[in-house]
């Protein structure tokens, strides 16, 4: 991303994990950098599978998203903390939630969700949009949702 790039685009993402988990891959994950060890047994978890493996970090990218080095880690766990970002594992056609996830499910223990954006000048152009917040939040949910998380 530079400086004259484009407005990003509020429409719905494709997620790779989810394209993954439809092709039936043996062992998927999503990790954060805020959280080496979780992120490490996942690896350690993806080692020992027999058959493809795929995991998804999530780490901010501080030209890109206009934060200071110093922001990552914090902003990095208010991703996870907002419920914005969601820590699991899929093992045979199963949707796992990680501990770190795991109060997340309830929508009241997540940290409000303007506390991850606000930081990012990539945001810049929905913080003070309340329709287009609202639309996120409801994107967020629906993730929630669409991986069906039980456990």
């Amino acid at each position: 991303m530079t400086k004259t790039s484009p407005v990003g685009s509020l429409t719905e993402p494709k997620r790779l994990p989810e394209i993954f988990m439809n092709h039936k891959v043996k062992y998927l994950a999503t990790a954060n950098i805020s959280y080496p060890v979780d992120f490490m047994n996942k690896i350690l978890r993806a080692k020992q599978t027999n058959g493809p493996s795929y995991i998804q970090i999530s780490t901010p990218c501080v030209p890109a998203w206009g934060i200071e080095s110093a922001q990552m880690i914090r902003i990095a766990k208010k991703a996870v903390t907002t419920g914005y970002d969601i820590l699991y594992e899929f093992i045979e056609d199963e949707v796992i939630l990680s501990n770190l996830s795991r109060p997340y499910l309830d929508k009241l223990k997540r940290d409000p969700l303007i506390e991850y954006l606000k930081p990012q000048k990539r945001f810049s152009q929905i913080i003070d949009n309340p329709q287009a917040l609202t639309e996120l939040d409801e994107k967020i949910d629906k993730h929630w949702e669409r991986l069906s998380i039980i456990r």
